[in-house]
């Protein structure tokens, strides 16, 4: 290990332009990222419950709205 530790603290600056052309690579990248979250994709779609929601959804506006009816007598 100490050999190890040795030769990397030799050559220092050819690790650390490794390390930075690794990093700035994957920054590169990151720009074209794009992060979403769809309520729909999180659900296991072949539960009975899902296909049930699925089917009503339009009806009664999906699982993240209350319906609150009032009735006067």
């Amino acid at each position: 290990m100490k050999k190890l530790s040795d030769f990397i603290i030799e050559k220092r600056i050819v690790f650390l332009t490794i390390i930075s052309l690794v990093t700035i690579f994957f920054l590169f990248l990151l720009k074209d990222l794009k992060i979403y979250t769809k309520f729909a994709d999180l659900l296991p779609q072949k539960h009975e419950y899902i296909k049930v929601h699925n089917r009503i959804r339009s009806q009664f506006g999906g699982a993240n709205t209350v319906t609150i009816i009032l009735l006067n007598v």
